[in-house]
């Protein structure tokens, strides 16, 4: 088995809150006043102490995105991951067809670390690279991994959104997922379509098996122009994807049409 590639990316962010202090304002006029700012303030202090504890528990809940054939999609992991910590999941360099010899990207790497760089991450060592912005998101990138041979390596218990797209991942990749429903998310560019060719995948097990759409909370897609859609079922969500990439390549048919007549 070839070594894995593990790159760590980390980004900081520091949330600061302003500590609320209890004061109370004497006033000699009237001692119920003085009794009255208290209170108020001291509720004002209870009400930001619970946003505060609520704001941090939602910071800190364990939410990861997940894209296994990541490649250097880079640009549109970020666009959708919202800010969520990200595991990237790709068997490049050593090749781009899982652990078949002989197609090996050795430009791979460097073009990773280059699009890192250029969306705000810095590099920590030659074995992990660190990446730091202000958005407090963390990326960690599985090069030299093929699913599911090299599933065990994985730590994927805190996925909670699994995006699809270019790449079909096997359909035993649901068995390292944690057992809560977890969001789907596909994107223009990505054929959905029931291809029994492509072996036992998530897409195909989705069109087949009732057992597979029910792990899945939603199915969110990524339009190439237009904001995102969510749907509460494969159906609905396929049916979209495939209304969407018609207009598209009509768009192209009637354009190279328009061209033929004029010449």
């Amino acid at each position: 088995m070839s070594p894995s590639w593990l790159i760590v990316c980390s980004t900081q962010d520091v949330a600061h809150r302003p500590a609320v202090h209890l004061r109370s304002y004497a006033v000699p006029f009237c001692a119920s006043l003085k009794v009255l700012v208290v209170l108020i303030l001291t509720r004002r202090s209870l009400a930001n102490s619970i946003l505060g504890a609520k704001h941090n528990t939602l910071r800190t809940a364990p939410h990861m995105f997940l894209y296994v054939g990541a490649g250097t999609d880079i640009r549109r992991a970020l666009r959708i991951s919202n800010n969520k910590d990200m595991i990237l999941i790709d068997c490049q360099p050593f090749s781009e067809y899982g652990k078949l010899e002989g197609f090996s990207r050795p430009r791979f790497v460097p073009m990773v670390e280059r699009l890192l760089l250029k969306h705000g991450f810095t590099k920590e060592s030659s074995r992990e690279w660190i990446h730091e912005s202000s958005t407090g998101q963390t990326l960690t990138y599985y090069m030299n991994t093929a699913i599911p041979e090299d599933l065990e390596i994985l730590d994927l218990a805190a996925v909670d959104t699994l995006f699809v797209a270019g790449y079909w991942p096997p359909v035993a990749l649901m068995d390292a997922l944690p057992a809560h429903p977890i969001h789907f998310w596909g994107a223009y560019g990505t054929t959905y379509e029931n291809d029994t060719e492509e072996g036992e995948t998530i897409i195909s097990a989705l069109h087949t098996c009732p057992a597979v759409r029910a792990r899945f909370a939603d199915f969110a897609y990524l339009d190439r122009n237009g904001p995102t859609r969510t749907f509460a079922h494969w159906d609905d969500f396929y049916t979209a994807w495939r209304a969407a990439e018609t207009a598209h390549w009509a768009v192209y048919e009637d354009a190279a049409a328009t061209q033929s007549d004029i010449t």
